[in-house]
């Protein structure tokens, strides 16, 4: 079987995810592919350039490609903030944002990362509030409301409502509802 660059990628996002950045190995992905580890190197000099290489894949994937989604829509600010909050609250990124996190605290290259994922989207957040009609000090807040609130759901999700279920839907509508109220 040939194995592509991103099949190693990957595949390094799934050990990533389950085992963490330290078991993220060449060896341990070459038995996970079912190939020999030599084909590896046909991608990456070493496992320093795969883990920079899941760096930048993890930054285009999770801030990118998802506010080119959202800048392309038309609407309210509401719609446009409940297509990104709708696309980001799902299950399948929790563990890779999660481990990115945990990464971030022993490595001070995925921290640089991570902080610029970070400011990438408090900005473009503020950014809607902004377009929707909001000072740059009101924009800043909410946008900083928005992301801390999308990260507390990646962190307590088995406590909250089955994604995509109505009772998901309707927190996170009763939540948008809130966080574009006009000042009083």
């Amino acid at each position: 079987m040939i194995n592509t660059k991103k099949d190693w990628i990957k595949t390094g996002f799934e050990i990533l995810s389950n085992k963490g950045v330290d078991n993220v190995r060449i060896e341990a992905m070459a038995r996970k592919l079912g190939v020999t580890k030599g084909g590896f190197y046909g991608y990456f000099v070493n496992r320093e350039a795969l883990l920079q290489a899941m760096l930048e894949e993890w930054e285009k994937r999770h801030s990118s490609e998802i506010f080119n989604y959202i800048n392309s829509l038309t609407g309210s600010l509401s719609d446009k903030l409940k297509k990104l909050l709708y696309a980001i609250d799902d299950m399948k990124y929790d563990a890779i944002e999660l481990s990115m996190y945990h990464w971030a605290v022993h490595d001070p290259h995925a921290k640089k990362v991570l902080m610029r994922v970070v400011r990438n989207r408090l900005d473009f957040c503020a950014n809607l509030f902004l377009e929707g009609g909001f000072s740059q000090d009101e924009a800043e807040k909410r946008a900083n409301i928005v992301h801390h609130f999308m990260a507390g759901c990646k962190s307590f999700r088995p406590l909250l409502p089955k994604d995509g279920s109505p009772e998901r839907h309707e927190e996170l509508d009763h939540f948008l509802k809130q966080v574009t109220a006009s000042v009083d």
